[in-house]
């Protein structure tokens, strides 16, 4: 794993490591982390593999149900972990570029916020929440 401090994105050096057993929980990956790091509980998220990998969330779950095996690679960054019941979504902007010689060539992509979403919310209150995150960072109604 990497320490938060140390993060610039996917090119990150991951010189920690633990062990740990296959049954081990998440709970206790975080507390030898915490252990070895001198951080607080929640004030980092844990990430399998890279900063876009899907988020360990703390629990009974055990390390192999989370699909965390031999040499797996945990991300840490700053942040304040989802809750149990909740995902973290990530919101972005996409601009298409206006360049006539590729049709639709993606080009830019900017992250605007990320919401926690709870795992039953129905796609109108998903599209509710994510119009009334964007008004309230950007100060304007859609």
């Amino acid at each position: 794993f990497n320490h938060p401090d140390e993060t610039s994105g996917y090119t990150d050096t991951f010189k920690y490591t633990i062990l740990l057993q296959k049954t081990d929980t998440t709970t206790t990956l975080k507390e030898k982390i915490i252990s070895q790091l001198k951080l607080e509980t929640d004030q980092f998220i844990m990430k399998r593999g890279s900063p876009g990998g899907t988020e360990l969330k703390i629990g009974t779950n055990t390390l192999s149900s989370n699909g965390l095996l031999k040499n797996t690679t945990v991300y840490l960054s700053y942040g304040k972990p989802t809750v149990s019941g909740y995902y973290k979504v990530s919101i972005f902007s996409a601009r298409v570029s206006d360049s006539e010689e590729v049709e639709n060539e993606l080009h830019a992509c900017e992250k605007l916020f990320e919401i926690d979403v709870h795992t039953e919310v129905t796609g109108l209150d998903l599209k509710k929440q994510i119009i009334q995150e964007y008004e309230k960072k950007e100060g304007k109604a859609l």
